[in-house]
């Protein structure tokens, strides 16, 4: 699967065709009842900070659907910070490697090699991806 990066973008598309892409990778997330504030972060701290060069989003589109997202990570990477806000995969693609895919692409990007992360209470199954990545859940 090819990881592309948003930022790669906004020089590459017109601003109408750069906000349908940015609209495309957030339909990916259906995170309402779990983040209520998601959407207001995605649109007014993940997308400014890709233009102030700190933030990135990583996606992966359908390969037999160019025009579906099917996965993406939030990355922030500052000189006091180096994170993954999150990685989400749409359900019906989960359980193909796809979040692996864009966990280590993300490490890449965040130039790190060990990390330490919080998983939501609802989310605690994920926890043992974590673990075989090298992380602890507690």
């Amino acid at each position: 699967m090819n990881v592309e990066s948003l930022k790669k973008y906004i020089k590459e598309l017109s601003q109408k065709e750069y906000i349908k892409l940015i609209n495309d990778i957030y339909k990916v997330c259906n995170i309402s009842i779990d983040y209520p504030t998601h959407k207001h972060w995605f649109y007014t701290k993940q997308i400014p900070g890709i233009f102030k060069g700190e933030r990135d989003i990583l996606f992966i589109r359908n390969p037999k659907n160019k025009n579906e997202i099917i996965a993406f990570s939030c990355l922030k990477k500052t000189e006091t910070e180096k994170k993954i806000c999150n990685i989400y995969v749409s359900e019906e693609f989960r359980n193909k490697g796809l979040g692996t895919i864009l966990f280590e692409e993300s490490m890449k990007w965040l130039g790190i090699l060990l990390f330490q992360t919080g998983i939501q209470r609802q989310n605690h199954p994920h926890g043992a991806y974590y673990e075989t990545a090298g992380g602890r859940v507690k």
